[in-house]
């Protein structure tokens, strides 16, 4: 009864890791955010909800006042980050966990400014390409 369910488990286990190579950073980003949701849901250190929405806010504001420069930090950022391979983005995504697990306010200051660069590109460009839909 038992190797049934591990047979079918090994028969799958390509597909799974297939799927994590494919999806690992996003995998981490959530466990990332649940990490800095839950830090500030509890108050763990000197994160509060009321401190998390305060600074997701304030980066929303600074990346929409300053919309190219904040653009351009990221994208050196997560170039830097993929330029070293595999192993140096896991373990950047795991001192982002680490690091919004105990200050969860800097990392939703950083959600932020991801959103507003997101706002930014969406809404200069609506309209204009039916075919990109990525930020």
């Amino acid at each position: 009864m038992m190797s049934k369910y591990t047979n079918k488990i090994k028969s799958r286990l390509p597909e799974m890791e297939d799927f994590t190579r494919k999806y690992l950073k996003e995998i981490l980003t959530i466990v990332a955010v649940l990490a800095a949701g839950f830090s500030s849901w509890k108050g763990f250190w000197m994160n509060g909800m009321g401190m998390s929405l305060m600074f997701s806010m304030a980066g929303l504001i600074i990346g929409i006042i300053f919309p190219t420069y904040i653009s351009s930090l990221i994208h050196k950022f997560y170039d830097l980050t993929t330029r070293k391979g595999q192993f140096a983005e896991i373990m950047v995504e795991c001192v982002k966990i680490a690091f919004a697990f105990i200050f969860g306010f800097v990392y939703f200051f950083g959600i932020g400014l991801l959103a507003s660069t997101a706002y930014n590109y969406f809404s200069h460009n609506a309209g204009h390409n039916k075919q990109d839909r990525a930020a």
